[in-house]
């Protein structure tokens, strides 16, 4: 609905938890976004925090990392190849067809969304040089950040990456106190340090939902 009214705006999703979902629906729900969006759709992906949750969706807790990696190989198959096969681990399928294929060549750009202030980031920062377009983490300090992209541009240098082509994006959570308090010295700030983005998620209500999106719009936007 968004797309088909606001046709600038790129479109995201943060997150999507990739081991929850059937990877052949789900490469077919963001192909067909993708496609008729025009290729504006940003595929932020993570695998779950929830014990319960994934028990509940009958997802292994403990694995639930490689069957995103997994899942998120088999995607990029589908998305890129006219015949698409795939034998895994944890998924395994003979030759298909899956169409519509994303406008967004190769295709849509993967954020991985993990990482944060008390999470532990170094496999997020590895699987963003090993799978990712770009990193998504939630309310990291700029310092920590920068250090962080560090560490990344040296692995994407081993790996034969292009640092530089990587997108990052900076989570900002409802929590009042995850919340930048000044925003143009944050956007200022976590841009020296490497962001590209800040995505925010302010508190919302029906009573206050149209003007904190507009205060957030004159707070952040030029």
């Amino acid at each position: 609905m968004i797309a088909s009214v606001a046709p600038t705006l790129r479109l995201g999703t943060a997150i999507c938890l990739v081991p929850e979902r059937h990877p052949l629906a789900l490469a077919k729900e963001v192909a067909t976004l993708d496609y008729f969006s025009g290729g504006r759709f940003m595929f932020g992906v993570g695998a779950g925090w929830q014990a319960e949750e994934s028990q509940i969706m009958g997802v292994d807790f403990a694995r639930r990392w490689p069957i995103t990696r997994e899942y998120l190989l088999a995607m990029k198959q589908l998305w890129t190849r006219p015949e698409a096969s795939f034998d895994g681990r944890f998924l395994k399928f003979p030759a298909v067809i899956s169409n519509p294929k994303p406008a967004h060549k190769p295709h849509p750009p993967i954020f991985i969304g993990a990482g944060g202030l008390n999470w532990r980031r170094e496999r997020a920062i590895k699987d963003t040089v090993a799978l990712g377009d770009g990193w998504m983490p939630v309310a990291l300090p700029r310092k920590d950040l920068a250090s962080d992209l560090a560490v990344m541009k040296r692995l994407c240098a081993e790996a034969g990456r292009d640092f530089s082509r990587l997108e990052i994006s900076m989570t900002f959570l409802q929590q009042p106190e995850l919340q930048p308090r000044d925003p143009k010295r944050a956007l200022a700030e976590y841009a020296e340090a490497g962001a590209h983005r800040l995505i925010l998620v302010p508190v919302l209500d029906r009573n206050n939902a149209e003007r904190t999106l507009e205060q957030t719009a004159k707070d952040y936007l030029k």
